[in-house]
């Protein structure tokens, strides 16, 4: 995986070192050419569906990834400890402000008075509910003062999937605990070394002579230390306007949303509309930092190669030193505040001497293969959540050729659209007239992070166009018919896993379950059968439950979703089922399943619907598994009730409807009960099943299935014609 990862690198030119790197900049703070505070105006982007969101993407400077302590003992900068950064941060550092998870404001004292109290003396805080009146700059903040204060992007901003949070809020919300729940020292600490870090970058440009207007302007802002409470940003809060339907317990609630997202926004500066992090003078003192950073921890590592190859810049001294601590992995589920790709910094792991070091990696190949998978891990295009705990990334590239191949397919397994399944399954690729090269190859990984560093619970390669026809077939099988007329509805691999366990948020599919189904999705490996039997269990359970009222969608899209990875299931075996193979299957299992519908919607129509129970949630179990023992006893009961109906209803459950008198012009008999009783006898040899093993009951399953969502047509009306014939025939 290391040797696709650099090569990856080398495909989509993400150069190493890695200065500055593409992150959302939430907030940008206006200020005019003497430093004065003119407001706070929002960033807005796009997401990949081309909505708008709040946090529009630039190059921002990032801390070079490890560090060495007084002692020469090198580790990685943790995303809850990484040092400042220039002119981009927090509410802490930026603007002297902790914001706790209740979205209550603290204000740290000005920096002069911290200086005053000295190093290593706590100062004083003033909470925002103890602040005094009036001086803008402690003054109050509460819920109540800003009810419904929520702009648009911030409520939508709300959203959560299975998958949480966005994932750039989810790194920010544990790279910023100090701004949610740390004491006000360690918010004083935070602070302190964001503005000591600035004093040295104005200083040494001021020495060099470049320090320009604007850059006087951010200086004279830090030195006024403004804070959330100043009138600028009660202006920005009265902005969030309340809907019409709010009352003041739902303003408060957004409100406070609103604040607790606030603390884990990132702020930037404009100065007169400019945006200072494409300042020249910036761009090249961060770099130099950057560099200087890297050369300080590289001249401590050991010297050696490894077998990825030597780099090809060998005057780097990073590409002749082995790295002993990895770098952090972003954007990992439940990755925390260091996630790093391998860890040996435990005594089992250290062998031959080499501590540390026996990954046998150095650190410019370490950088190379941390940013790659940095990208796939931050792409929308070469990502997918499954669920909270576990992400797949992905990617083709084709040896002939340079950067990437198309795989937008992919994320159909995760959000399946109808439409775009059936575009997929009509166009090779979806996208692209032209099929996928034999020489483009296809990686696909998931990852998660149940240990503190990245665990990669499956890997696996193979041609893309071998991983498109795999697809298809996966798609294929699992588009199915619903009981109110809806055809080629798709289940998400999501709601396939889910399918196994009961509907509930505690408990949650295991890892190893998503991985399965991910390589059956792509790569054709089979359904293990450990699924299979979980799936039939839950379907036994379940159908014994029945649904909570006449149309429960839970009810209707849980059971569609169990048929679906039966289908994937017997997929192994090269078996067609479907709507076309349905009526033609002479599987005894499949029949009895199929008769199983069948006296359950004859019962439901003798009894209007009103039925507490029927033959379908009492007796589903024992049919599945006991044919011979159910089914008698049903056939008795159906006479009565058929005998309850009215004549012509009952002769159509009872013998079908033939294709000649079919209202809706389909050319072949509507089978009925007698048709299907009939079939099963012979299959069966004049007798039901004594048993089912476990494969035929989920034939049974899907018989019942694709039995249950057939619509019954209506018989064809009579032509004036065929009615005097008939009057003739009777005289």
């Amino acid at each position: 995986m290391i040797n696709e990862l650099l090569n990856l690198a080398d495909r989509l030119d993400l150069k190493t070192p890695r200065v500055f790197e593409p992150k959302p900049v939430h907030y940008f703070i206006e200020l005019d050419g003497a430093g004065n505070l003119l407001g706070f105006s929002p960033a807005y982007g796009r997401t990949k569906k081309g909505e708008v969101d709040l946090g529009k993407t630039f190059d921002c400077p990032v801390p070079f990834p490890l560090k060495v302590d007084e002692v020469g003992k090198i580790t990685s900068v943790r995303a809850n400890e990484a040092p400042p950064s220039l002119l981009t941060g927090n509410t802490v550092q930026v603007l002297r402000t902790v914001v706790s998870k209740k979205g209550k404001l603290t204000v740290l004292p000005k920096d002069e008075d911290l200086d005053k109290a000295g190093a290593g003396s706590p100062s004083v805080e003033e909470d925002a509910e103890q602040s005094a009146e009036g001086t803008g700059e402690n003054q109050e903040v509460t819920d109540a003062e800003s009810q419904g204060n929520a702009t648009e992007s911030e409520l939508s901003d709300e959203r959560e999937a299975d998958s949480g949070t966005t994932q750039e809020e989810t790194e920010a919300e544990r790279a910023s605990d100090e701004t949610a729940e740390d004491d006000s020292e360690k918010g004083h600490k935070r602070r302190s070394e964001w503005v000591a870090f600035h004093k040295r970058f104005f200083k040494d440009l001021e020495s060099a002579g470049k320090l320009t207007s604007a850059h006087k302007a951010v200086r004279c802002f830090i030195e006024k230390g403004v804070s959330l409470t100043d009138e600028h940003f009660c202006e920005l809060r009265r902005t969030i306007a309340p809907t019409e339907e709010d009352d003041q317990k739902a303003a408060e609630k957004r409100f406070k949303r609103f604040m607790q997202r606030l603390g884990q926004r990132r702020f930037a500066f404009r100065v007169n509309g400019r945006n200072l992090l494409k300042d020249t003078a910036v761009r090249e003192f961060w770099k130099k930092q950057y560099l200087d950073d890297r050369k300080r921890v590289a001249e401590h590592l050991p010297e050696g190669f490894d077998m990825f190859g030597e780099e090809a810049q060998t005057h780097d001294l990073a590409s002749a030193r082995l790295t002993v601590v990895f770098p952090h992995i972003s954007n990992v589920p439940q990755g925390g505040a260091y996630c790093p790709l391998a860890s040996f910094d435990k005594a089992p792991f250290q062998s031959y001497g080499l501590s540390g070091a026996t990954t046998q990696m150095t650190l410019a190949h370490a950088e190379r293969a941390t940013v790659a998978l940095n990208f796939l891990l931050a792409s929308e295009s070469h990502s997918l959540w499954l669920s909270r705990s576990v992400k797949a990334i992905f990617w083709a590239a084709d040896r002939e050729k340079h950067g990437v191949e198309d795989t937008s397919f992919v994320n159909l397994i995760s959000a399946p659209d109808p439409l775009q399944v059936l575009k997929f399954l009509s166009n090779i690729r979806g996208h692209a007239a032209e099929p996928p090269a034999d020489t483009a190859q296809f990686y696909c990984a998931l990852v998660s992070s149940p240990k503190a560093r990245v665990t990669v619970r499956s890997w696996h390669t193979d041609t893309l166009p071998r991983v498109v026809g795999e697809s298809r077939r996966y798609f294929r099988s699992i588009t199915l018919p619903t009981r109110y007329g809806v055809e080629g509805k798709t289940s998400s691999l999501d709601d396939l896993a889910k399918s196994t366990v009961r509907p509930s948020m505690k408990n949650p599919p295991q890892p190893s379950t998503y991985a399965a189904l991910l390589d059956t999705a792509f790569f054709g490996t089979p359904v293990p059968h450990r699924i299979f039997q979980q799936v039939i269990a839950r379907q036994k359970l379940e159908m014994a439950k029945g649904p909570d009222g006449a149309r429960d969608a839970v009810f209707e899209n849980r059971l569609r979703h169990r048929i679906a990875l039966m289908k994937l299931f017997f997929t192994k075996e090269n078996e067609e089922m479907n709507e076309a193979t349905h009526t033609s299957n002479d599987n005894a299992a499949h029949l009895c399943g199929r008769l199983l519908a069948i006296l359950d919607e004859i019962h439901n129509v003798a009894h209007e619907r009103k039925s507490a129970s029927s033959p379908a949630s009492r007796l589903y179990g024992a049919a599945s598994t006991t044919p011979a023992l159910v089914f008698p006893q049903l056939c008795r009961l159906v006479r009565y009730h058929l005998a309850k109906m009215d004549k012509g209803l009952a002769h159509k459950f009872e013998f079908g409807v033939p294709k000649e008198k079919r209202a809706d012009g389909v050319p072949e008999d509507f089978e009925g009960l007698a048709a299907v009783v009939s079939r099963l006898n012979k299959a069966g040899k004049g007798t039901f099943p004594r048993t089912l093993p476990l494969e035929e009951q989920g034939r049974f399953a899907i018989g019942f299935y694709y039995e249950r969502c057939r619509e019954w047509p209506e018989y064809k009306k009579a032509s004036n014609s065929a009615k005097t014939e008939a009057t003739e025939e009777q005289q």
